[in-house]
């Protein structure tokens, strides 16, 4: 019998000190927020191609290319605010499911260029608002300083919670690979 290895994460409550009544409404905040995004994110991710799920990540590429068309993969990853290997795997399931076409550049015959089919366009037309359209349009509407701000302290829990992954999958995208978790060794 195979012993299973599992990356535990643990936290007692009596890592949490007797004088934090005083921040617990903050950290209610917090988790509210977090809980709102989930939210969020789940209830947008509603989109189905021939009774298949459309994953909030999908849905977020082809309404990216809706508006940007024949966009090259880095160009895509930079438009999605992504890393160019996560967006790639979301484009290759587009391209599985016959929404997405990969087109030589007449520009540079080196590259490719993503288009949409015409089923990748009508569906991007009827598909809800991608989540991650409308967290960015909310990030573009604060000042540049609390983005910076924001984006500091998010990585700072992240950090604090041992999570130490790079290049994560694209919002709402599955993935075969588990986080990376510090141990505190």
């Amino acid at each position: 019998m195979r012993e299973s290895k599992r990356l535990t994460f643990s936290i007692t409550l009596s890592a949490v000190p007797r004088t934090a009544a005083v921040t617990r409404p903050d950290e209610r905040r917090i988790l509210d927020a977090v809980r709102n995004l989930v939210r969020e994110i789940r209830l947008t991710s509603t989109a189905t191609h021939h009774g298949e799920q459309l994953s909030a990540a999908q849905a977020f590429v082809l309404q990216t290319l809706l508006d940007s068309p024949g966009l090259r993969i880095n160009d895509l990853a930079d438009q999605t605010s992504t890393d160019q290997s996560s967006v790639s795997v979301v484009v290759q399931k587009l391209a599985d499911s016959g929404l997405v076409v990969k087109e030589r550049s007449t520009a540079d015959k080196r590259a490719f260029e993503v288009h949409l089919t015409a089923a990748g366009r009508s569906l991007a037309k009827k598909t809800p608002v991608a989540p991650q359209l409308r967290l960015l349009a909310g990030v573009r509407k604060m000042r540049p300083a609390d983005r910076r701000t924001l984006a500091t302290l998010l990585e700072q829990w992240l950090t604090a919670l041992g999570v130490v992954d790079t290049a994560p999958p694209m919002l709402g995208e599955d993935s075969k690979s588990v986080p990376r978790r510090r141990t505190g060794r």
